[in-house]
């Protein structure tokens, strides 16, 4: 992937101007700056993390009774 990204950016010539450059650099740039700016004025007060699935075991109940078995509860 690193390698990709790298190539990407490259002018398809050795002499790029304006109307001839590859414009991706600019607007990878504009999207990772919109991004942080994002992310420090609303993100950080905004962002709990990812959740944390608990399995729970139900004592005497098992498949046949509607109880998958990664443990989460079917047609509840």
């Amino acid at each position: 992937m690193l390698f990709v990204v790298f190539w990407s950016f490259w002018p398809p010539g050795a002499k790029a101007a304006a109307r001839t450059m590859n414009w991706s650099v600019v607007v990878t740039g504009a999207v990772v700056g919109f991004s942080v700016v994002y992310y420090v004025v609303w993100g950080r007060r905004g962002f709990r993390g990812p959740v944390v699935e608990v399995e729970v075991e139900v004592e005497g109940v098992g498949e046949a009774e509607g109880v998958a078995s990664g443990g989460a509860c079917v047609g509840f």
